[in-house]
Parts: structure tokens; sequence; C-alpha cells
């Protein structure tokens, strides 16, 4: 069962600004990167990391708003970034790599990670030692962190590009993709998709798990499902 709720999504391009809510009364404000800033993920509790479409990801003090470091290496659009479960930024692109950085060693990429044909768009830490990858081609590769980042399996399912992946629970994963579909995949069995959400009626470009187990989606269509 699912719950539409209708939202309004606004997207701008050219230069972007991080803004931070302190209370509802506050704002700060930082110019992190000069053009779209593509995902954000928190190294830890006082540093954050922006993937950028300047090729770069950049780490910032969360409380100042300072830049501390400029992570290079991708020789195209940076569309994703998550922390690792050892603690690794693993960066997603168009130039269809994956880079790994060590933020406790300095801004050296520690390597690069090549299992894809087309451009990586989503990055989850979905276990411990394990991270999804989604491209464009709508495959989710599954890599092992512990093995120089190997790839374990691959998913095929959806047709189109895999914009968003959400660790449910230790087995199940989902993800979400431009063929307006929401896929959910077992561990347990070789990684079969167990269901397929197709009530969107346009790109589903995110996918979280509440507090209380529930699932919820949001699309360009402008909607949000909530599924129990």
């Amino acid at each position: 069962r699912s719950v539409v709720l209708r939202c309004f999504v606004c997207v701008c391009f050219g230069k972007i600004t991080l803004s931070l809510k302190d209370c509802m009364t506050q704002s700060k404000r930082a110019e992190v990167h000069d053009v779209s800033v593509n995902d954000i993920a928190l190294v830890d509790r006082f540093t954050a990391v922006t993937a950028c479409s300047d090729t770069t990801l950049k780490t910032f003090d969360c409380e100042t708003l300072e830049t501390k470091t400029t992570l290079s290496g991708h020789e195209e659009v940076v569309n994703a970034v998550c922390i690792t479960s050892n603690g690794l930024i693993a960066s997603g692109s168009e130039d269809k790599t994956i880079r790994l950085f060590d933020p406790r060693s300095g801004v050296s990429c520690r390597s690069v990670v090549k299992g894809h044909k087309e451009g990586v768009v989503s990055l989850k830490s979905v276990g411990e030692n394990t991270v999804a990858a989604g491209d464009r081609s709508g495959i989710v590769g599954i890599y092992d962190e512990r093995q120089s980042f190997n790839l374990l399996h691959v998913i095929r399912g959806h047709t189109s590009d895999v914009l968003c992946i959400e660790k449910i629970d230790d087995n199940l994963i989902a993800s979400g993709s431009r063929d307006r579909s929401v896929k959910i995949w077992d561990k347990r069995l070789n990684y079969a998709c167990l269901k397929s959400l197709n009530d969107h009626e346009s790109w589903v470009t995110d996918v979280k798990l509440l507090p209380n187990g529930e699932l919820a989606t949001a699309s360009v269509d402008c909607c949000i499902n909530i599924y129990s």
C-alpha cells in the first residue's frame, strides 16, 4: 500500500551554495563549488564531503564551512559519494569509475575501480564491507571492500539509470531508477528481485528507509510514495 503526497521539486543549475539551518533561525551558507553539487555525505560528525560537476570532491568543516581538502582524479562529472563501512570515501563518476580516498591519509586516490561500462550515478554502503553502485545502463554492482573492491555480483532488472540505492536491512536493498520503478533485491536469493514498485509516473530520484520501517520514494512526478 502506498500513500501519495504532493510536493514541489526544484532543480537549480550553475553556482550552487550549501545552506545549513540551525533551529530554523540562522542560516549558514558556503560556496563549496562553482558548479552543480550532485551529492553529499558525512565523513564524521565534523566533516562532510561533496561530489561535484567540476570533476572534484571537497571535504569541509560542518561548523565553520571552510574547505579542508580537494579530492581530484575523476575525468568527468562526479555524481555520487558515500562513506564505506571502513571509513573510506567512495565516489562515482560519468567516467565510469569508482574512486576510493582515505580521509585520514591525505588527498591521494587510494584505488580506482573500473567495473562499469556506463557512468556511475549512485553509491550506497549496504552492509559491512559491501557497497552498491548504480550506473546509467540500469545495472547495480555489489562490491567487496575487503578485496580491493572486487565485484561480487551484478544485479540486472532496471532498464535505465539507477539514480538511488537504499539499504533496508542486512539482506534487502532497494533501488530507484529513471525507468520509473523501485525494485527490492534479496541478498539471500542471489539478489533476486522480490518486488517491483511501479507507481511513479516519472524518474525515481531517491529512496529512503524511514525510522518506522516504511519506505519513502521521491520522483520527478512531484510525488512522494510511502510503502508499508
